[in-house]
């Protein structure tokens, strides 16, 4: 019961991160202005509403800890994991993201950072070799042998773009290296989450999949927001929902 009591707190407080962060950028896109709130909306949307982010991973990682070592309702179709330490590491260094990010912009290449090594430690949960998996999904011979190198096109062209659209910008000329050196890390990221999925074809590779394109996903709309001044609609919704699949995929057989 106490997996199950952390996942609802976590998806409980990610909904109230992600309607928090939905104002906010309506906010700053001029599409609400703070007299359009009521006065209990108004206490809501501070700041201090903000502390939810601050729970999110230490949510999730009691979450996997307890469902990974004490079991929880499905518990029959969850196995412990080799790779335990390395997704405790991923979480870990996922909330130092958090944490740094909003504590201040001036700490912004510190969670660049942090992040990076949480991505790290998910490609080695990825490497690592799991027993028990259990093929569920059917992938014709030929979609298996031309996936990857789908995949690896895909990538390499959302690369090209990344760089060509921010990298080349005035506002990221002092971050060009961390900026490439996290970007080289999504891309690996996604690709070694669609090798996992390729050769286990197992439900758990498919949500790690999805998970690792979700964070692909809310980190390029944070990059455009933060170096172009676009609306970050959207972010907060793909990154809990990028770390909950996550998650669950390495925890599922």
């Amino acid at each position: 019961m106490l997996s199950l009591l952390l996942f609802l707190l976590y998806f409980l407080f990610s909904i109230g991160d992600c309607i928090w962060a939905e104002k906010r950028s309506h906010l700053r896109a001029g599409r609400l202005q703070p007299e359009d709130l009521t006065a209990l909306k108004r206490r809501i949307y501070t700041r201090r509403f903000r502390l939810l982010k601050f729970f999110l991973m230490p949510l999730l990682l009691g979450f996997y800890l307890s469902s990974s070592l004490l079991g929880w309702p499905l518990e029959a179709a969850f196995l412990p994991r080799s790779s335990l330490v390395s997704v405790i590491f991923a979480l870990i260094f996922g909330w130092g993201g958090d944490t740094l990010l909003e504590l201040s912009p001036a700490l912004f290449p510190f969670g660049l950072f942090s992040f990076l090594l949480g991505h790290i430690f998910y490609v080695t949960a990825f490497l690592t070799p799991r027993t028990g998996a259990i093929s569920v999904l059917s992938f014709p011979t030929f979609s298996r042998a031309v996936f990857p190198l789908i995949l690896l096109l895909i990538l390499v062209v959302y690369g090209v773009l990344m760089v060509r659209c921010l990298l080349f910008l005035p506002e990221t000329k002092k971050l060009r290296v961390p900026l490439m050196l996290y970007l080289v890390m999504l891309i690996v990221l996604l690709l070694s989450a669609g090798l996992y999925l390729n050769a286990g074809r197992n439900l758990g590779g498919l949500l790690c999949f999805l998970g690792a394109a979700l964070f692909v996903i809310s980190d390029s709309i944070l990059a455009f927001h933060l170096f172009t001044d676009r609306p970050d609609s959207g972010v907060m919704e793909t990154y809990t929902s990028a770390q909950l699949l996550l998650v669950l995929g390495l925890l599922l057989p």
